[in-house]
């Protein structure tokens, strides 16, 4: 039985570097031509307006939801900046709070309204 079990697991190696020789053999040459010709484009580090975008919300009375929304929309791809629309007019915007948890990498902008339609 043990020279059975070794008998079969040489013919399985066997038959794995076989497949792996095979699948090596379709990878390109490294020295060919056409590898040196491809270029990675380099991108800018500034954002272009022309590639980016504004999101515009409105809230009302949701300071919460709208702390842990914001901190979302920072990691959005290409996002240019963020307007919030204020509608709680009893209260003031919490833009004061949200200075203060630190510099952002999008800006976020706070439009108080004056009357709630």
């Amino acid at each position: 039985m043990g020279i059975r079990v070794l008998r079969l697991s040489l013919v399985v190696i066997l038959v794995l570097l076989l497949v792996a020789g095979a699948l090596t053999a379709l990878l390109p040459s490294v020295k060919e031509d056409k590898m040196l010709m491809l270029r990675r484009e380099i991108k800018s580090q500034g954002k272009s307006t022309m590639d980016s975008f504004t999101l515009i919300m409105q809230t009302y009375n949701r300071t919460d939801l709208l702390l842990k929304l914001l901190n979302h929309y920072q990691a959005v791809p290409n996002l240019h900046k963020v307007i919030v629309v204020w509608n709680n007019i009893g209260e003031k915007a919490p833009d004061e709070l949200w200075n203060s948890l630190g510099p952002h990498p999008i800006p976020v902008i706070f439009k108080q309204q004056t009357a709630n339609r």
